[in-house]
């Protein structure tokens, strides 16, 4: 596969992006091995160790889908994660900043009388 960069890149981040390809091919061989062994012989199923593979292999691909890509798209990565995962953070800091806002308005409001 190392081959395919040799012409348009060969520098260090795409070789380390081949890299993680290949551990992802093995981890997804892996988790859907668990998979098929859980859903064939439910009773001798290790459906835990199956379902961490398959998180394991979920947090790659994410990882790998942000490697390696241009700005904008670090930037929808950056936007997914601030809203999958902190999404509370994200709604309690533009409360704050709501209020702080309507704060100004009223104080500016107020200093806009007073010299009147």
């Amino acid at each position: 596969m190392r081959k395919r960069l040799d012409g348009p890149r060969s520098d260090s981040q795409a070789h380390a992006v081949l890299d993680q390809v290949e551990i992802v091919k093995i981890k997804t061989a892996t988790a859907f091995g668990k998979i098929d062994k859980a859903l064939l012989d439910p009773a001798r199923a290790d459906v835990p160790s199956a379902k961490e593979a398959v998180r394991a292999l979920r947090d790659d691909v994410r990882l790998l889908a942000g490697a390696g890509d241009l700005p904008a798209r670090n930037v929808a990565n950056l936007g997914l994660l601030l809203y999958a995962d902190h999404l509370l953070a994200v709604e309690l800091a533009g409360t704050l900043l709501l209020i702080a806002t309507i704060g100004a308005v009223a104080i500016a409001h107020r200093k806009g009388r007073a010299s009147s």
